[in-house]
C-alpha cells in the first residue's frame, strides 16, 4: 500500500507539472540532449543563455527528477518486499527524497535566474560607457554540481587540486583566504584535508577563533592583517594552490586583492572568492573587469556565490 500511495503521489506531481507548463518546458522535456551544468548565466547572445533557455534546461532537470521518482515507485508497487526496508519506510524515503531534490532545483533555479539578472542590469550600466561591453565580458558559467554552502564548494575545488597534486607526487596543499571572520571555511577545511597548509588574514580576528585553529599546530597560521599586510609578510616564492577572497565586497577592495592574490596562486591553481550574486554590484563588475583585462574569458559561479578560475 505505501508503493501505490507513493506513486499515486509522484505521477500526481508529474500530472501537475505537465499540466502547468509552458511550450518552452515540454520542449525541453522532448529534447534528449541538454547541458547538466555548468549553465551560461551571462547574457552575450552567443551563449543561448536567455531567461528562456534557463528555464528550459531547469525543466527538463524536474523531468528528470520525477521520473527517477517514478521508477523508483514503480519498482516499490511491484516487488513491495524487495525493498531493504519496511515498505511504508521505503516510501517515506521515496517521497522525502523527492521533496529534497525539488527543493534544490527551485534554489538553484532562483540564484541562477538571479545572477543572470543582476548581469543584465550591470552590462546596461555600463553600455553608455563602454558601448562594446556585451560583446567583451568573459562568460559566465554557473555550476550545479555542488549543493550547499560557500565551504562546501571550496572542498570541491580542493578535492580536485588534490587529485591533480597526487598525480604530480606533491602531497600539500597550500591555501589562504582573505576575510576569515570567525573562521569557519579554514576549520572545516583543515579537519577535511589533512595535507591543508593553511593562511587567513582579517583584522578583526578575535582570541576564541585564534584558540580554535591551535589544535591544527603550524599548519594553519591566521593572521590579524589586512590582506595587503599579509601579501607583503610572505616570502615571494611561496606559491598557493587556492586563494580564497572574502574581505569587504566593496569594489576597490576586490580589485586590489585579485591584482595582489593572483600572481601568489601557482600556474594550474585556483583564485576564488564569495558573493558574486545580485546582492554586490560592485563586486560582480571587479571580478568581471579583472577577469577581461586579466585576459581570460571565463568566470566560473557555485553554490553560495562563490566565483573562481583557473590560474595560467
Amino acid at each position: 500500500a505505501g508503493g501505490a500511495a507513493a506513486r499515486q503521489a509522484v505521477l500526481a506531481l508529474a500530472e501537475r507539472w505537465r499540466a502547468t507548463a509552458g511550450p518552452t518546458a515540454h520542449a525541453a522535456w522532448a529534447a534528449s540532449a541538454w547541458r547538466r551544468a555548468p549553465a551560461a548565466a551571462g547574457f552575450a547572445a552567443p551563449l543561448g543563455n536567455e531567461t528562456s533557455s534557463v528555464l528550459a534546461e531547469y525543466a527538463v532537470r524536474l523531468r528528470e527528477a520525477l521520473g527517477t521518482a517514478e521508477i523508483a515507485a514503480e519498482g516499490l508497487v511491484a516487488d513491495p518486499q524487495g525493498a531493504a526496508e519496511r515498505p511504508g519506510l521505503a516510501s517515506y524515503r521515496l517521497l522525502t527524497d523527492l521533496a529534497l531534490e525539488l527543493a534544490r532545483l527551485a534554489r538553484q533555479l532562483m540564484e541562477n535566474l538571479r545572477l543572470a539578472w543582476a548581469l543584465r542590469n550591470l552590462v546596461g550600466e555600463l553600455a553608455p560607457m563602454y558601448p562594446d561591453i556585451l560583446g567583451r565580458l568573459p562568460r559566465v558559467a554557473y555550476h550545479t554540481e555542488v549543493y550547499g554552502r560557500h565551504w562546501d564548494v571550496l572542498e570541491q575545488l580542493l578535492l580536485t587540486l588534490r587529485a591533480e597534486q597526487e598525480a604530480r607526487d606533491h602531497e600539500e596543499l597550500r591555501m589562504a583566504e582573505m576575510g576569515v571572520a570567525c573562521g569557519p571555511i579554514g576549520f572545516h577545511l583543515c579537519l577535511r584535508f589533512p595535507e591543508l597548509v593553511y593562511h587567513g588574514a582579517d583584522p578583526t580576528i578575535g582570541p576564541k577563533v585564534f584558540e580554535a585553529y591551535r589544535r591544527f599546530g603550524s599548519r594553519a597560521t591566521l593572521h590579524a592583517v589586512t590582506s595587503e599586510k599579509l601579501h607583503n609578510s610572505l616570502p615571494e616564492d611561496y606559491p598557493f594552490d587556492l586563494v580564497f577572497i572574502d574581505g569587504p565586497h566593496t569594489y576597490q577592495n576586490v580589485r586590489r586583492d585579485i591584482e595582489l592574490w593572483q600572481p601568489r596562486v601557482r600556474p594550474g591553481g585556483i583564485l576564488a572568492g564569495h558573493d558574486f550574486t545580485c546582492a554586490h554590484p560592485p563586486l560582480l563588475w571587479a571580478v568581471l573587469e579583472s577577469r577581461l583585462h586579466g585576459g581570460g574569458d571565463e568566470v566560473h559561479v557555485g553554490a553560495d556565490g562563490v566565483w573562481w578560475w583557473r590560474v595560467t
